[in-house]
């Protein structure tokens, strides 16, 4: 996409009407872009979290003395942690995080990860909220990535900024929910004005899979 850097690049009898909005996204180049998704997911297990060209520049970039922090847990998890030295991850979802533990264990990972259960709460896109917060953990310049993918994901970007060190990754899942780069980053929501305006003149990696979107952008 223009102004970064790209990689690669059924019937109701009750009522029809919200039925037939819901699928009319459905075009050849969508159902093309399933079909590719879901192929793509079947050939790797714990990869498909990310878009696939964000999973390859990934790869290639985080290393074995990297320390990474993430909100929202799942595949993710345990495919960071196979990668670097050390993540901290943080989940609100319960069932969730006895899921994602069972996994860590079963695969060995357990030393590799800092797994915390943290709720939301009620807060609403707050930098001050606990579970935001749990970042603190960190020293300041520390990080090599963080990566945002669970609740208040303005929030988290803002508080990842300075946990990050020079050239370490803030990695947004589906970006396409919060922001927009058409030459140049902008929000498309309001509480993201102040994420847009931080990231503006940092490098950044947009990708795509023709269903969502995935933005990494790396700290000068």
């Amino acid at each position: 996409m223009a102004g970064g850097l790209a990689p690669a690049q059924w019937f109701s009898g009750v009522d029809r009407a919200p039925i037939m909005s819901s699928i009319q996204h459905w075009t050849p180049a969508y159902l093309k872009s399933r079909t590719r998704q879901a192929l793509y997911e079947l050939c790797h297990h714990h990869g498909h979290w990310l878009c696939p060209d964000a999973l390859r520049f990934l790869d290639a970039w985080l290393g074995p003395t990297d320390i990474g922090f993430q909100w929202g847990t799942g595949d993710s998890t345990l495919w960071l942690a196979k990668r670097v030295q050390h993540l901290t991850s943080i989940e609100h979802n319960p069932a969730q995080a006895r899921q994602v533990r069972v996994q860590l264990r079963v695969e060995g990972l357990n030393e590799r990860v800092s797994y915390h259960l943290e709720s939301h709460g009620n807060a609403k896109q707050h930098i001050d909220a606990a579970y935001v917060r749990m970042i603190d953990m960190a020293s300041d310049h520390s990080l090599s990535f963080s990566v945002i993918g669970g609740p208040l994901p303005s929030a988290c970007c803002l508080a990842s900024i300075l946990k990050l060190k020079p050239g370490g990754l803030l990695i947004v899942e589906h970006a396409e929910r919060h922001l927009s780069d058409n030459g140049e980053l902008a929000s498309t929501k309001p509480n993201w004005e102040d994420v847009a305006w931080h990231l503006a003149r940092w490098r950044r990696i947009w990708t795509t899979n023709g269903l969502s979107e995935a933005a990494i952008f790396v700290k000068p």
